[in-house]
């Protein structure tokens, strides 16, 4: 166990003011060693609300955190609404106060990891890096009645849209604002390979749902479908991106250059009926 001193020491190194990655080295000492509350203690104490790269450099270490480390994640369920202040912060910062342009990276973060929290609160079957083998494991271990298991996995997918939808976002702009720097790095390679697996999850339920759901579903399922196939597009060229980062072969991927397609289970065989499920354009943000 780490001494109070040391804990405020890692936590400062791990979020300077330099423009650089966050020391790996005092970021798995915090993580190894230091509980949730220890951690927040101390991030506390630094200036997130006024100075861009320390605002930064601890959302991408939280992030982390809330990632590969579930004790963390379970404290950490009860602090959306300071990073919904983070982000309001951060909104109403112009790009006189964030010379460096950070200022929208922070609001979009901090964002994320609030929309993170409340959706972790409400659905426990997922671990913190949205594991697929995890999430089917607890899912079907709930032994749902059919009816009940198609408006849980509705309300699911619906939410891991949304937040799919704001990683994208955030990458996209990340990208957008070029050299992608050590410091933007982790924060890209943390956020595609969550994506990733929520992207597997998102697959997984609706194979469930075809499974699972009555005509009663279709009009919540032609709505998801519609939005499934709108964001792959963008999903698509977010993994494109990351593949295409010099020295970083982790984000290579094997997404298709079209979208799965899904037949819910009371409709295999009616050919009209099936064509008419996916004839609503795809949303267009």
């Amino acid at each position: 166990m780490l001494s109070a001193n040391k804990i405020e020491r890692c936590v400062n190194k791990s979020t300077s003011s330099e423009e650089s990655a966050p020391s790996a080295k005092h970021v798995d000492r915090l993580r190894s060693n230091v509980s949730w509350s220890m951690y927040f203690k101390y991030l506390l104490k630094r200036p997130l609300d006024q100075n861009e790269i320390v605002c930064f450099k601890g959302l991408i270490v939280t992030h982390y955190f809330f990632r590969t480390s579930f004790p963390c994640l379970k404290e950490g369920l009860y602090q959306p609404d300071f990073f919904k202040s983070l982000e309001t912060i951060w909104q109403r910062r112009d790009k006189r106060n964030t010379p460096k342009g950070y200022g929208q990276f922070n609001s979009n973060y901090a964002a994320i990891l609030a929309e993170k929290l409340s959706f972790h609160q409400k659905y426990s079957e997922f671990d913190g890096e949205f594991s697929y083998s995890n999430f089917r494991l607890k899912f079907d271990e709930k032994r749902l009645p059919n009816a009940e298991a198609a408006q849980r996995l509705l309300g699911i997918i619906k939410k891991l849209m949304e937040l799919q939808k704001n990683i994208i976002d955030l990458t996209k702009v990340l990208f957008e604002n070029k050299p992608i720097n050590s410091l933007k790095l982790p924060a890209i390679v943390q956020l595609r390979h969550e994506s990733n697996n929520m992207y597997n999850c998102e697959k997984y339920i609706l194979d469930k749902l075809c499974e699972v759901m009555d005509s009663s579903h279709q009009v919540d399922f032609q709505t998801v479908i519609n939005l499934f196939n709108g964001q792959f597009p963008e999903l698509r060229k977010l993994y494109d991106d990351a593949a295409a980062v010099n020295y970083v072969t982790t984000l290579k991927h094997d997404l298709p250059q079209e979208p799965p397609t899904y037949t819910p289970k009371y409709l295999r065989g009616d050919k009209d009926k099936v064509c008419l499920l996916y004839t609503s354009p795809s949303p267009r943000d």
